[in-house]
């Protein structure tokens, strides 16, 4: 991957700009860039919360989070306000220098949610959440999800592809319950 910055394309503008207030799922077919826009999303939030800002980066498999953990790295570099940020890849934990960090996890199934156990979290980010048969690991998580910073409102970020083995959680849980903002 070449060091350029991205340039959102007109969809992941729309996405942008939903109101923190609201949580977002980003469904669709393979290679439309949602995992990109995840990686879009955490790096404007870590410029606009700066220390109040506490999340994580999960997905089902470590080789898809790796391969996240390189673009966000890669950005990193385009962005003058985060350059010198550091990874401690030892602890999967990325702090940045405007006193944020981002906590880069797998999770396979409930117990792998003491990663984040007596963390407070303000933004967890889920890519290919679709492949998580069951929503009781992201509502473990959910559980963490608190702010005490003024001005940071906690929210979720979950992206799927439809038609995987998660699908039914995510049609029951969430677009059922929808509300336009």
């Amino acid at each position: 991957m070449d060091n350029k910055r991205w340039d959102p394309l007109p969809w992941q503008q729309v996405a942008l700009g939903v109101p923190d207030q609201f949580d977002l799922l980003l469904s669709g077919g393979r290679g439309g860039g949602k995992s990109t826009l995840i990686t879009q999303l955490i790096l404007r939030d870590a410029l606009r919360f700066g220390s109040g800002y506490v999340g994580a980066l999960v997905r089902r498999d470590l080789s898809g989070l790796r391969k996240l953990e390189s673009e966000l790295l890669s950005q990193i570099d385009n962005i003058p306000e985060l350059l010198g940020s550091k990874y401690i890849s030892s602890q999967k934990e990325l702090r940045f220098t405007t006193g944020g960090r981002l906590y880069l996890h797998y999770i396979k199934d409930e117990s792998a949610f003491s990663r984040f156990q007596g963390i407070d979290l303000s933004h967890v980010y889920i890519d290919e959440s679709g492949q998580i048969p069951d929503p009781a690991p992201i509502l473990r998580i959910r559980s963490s999800m608190r702010s005490t910073v003024q001005g940071v409102v906690p929210r979720m970020v979950l992206s799927c592809n439809p038609n995987n083995v998660g699908s039914w959680w995510h049609y029951e849980n969430i677009i059922r319950q929808a509300v336009t903002w």
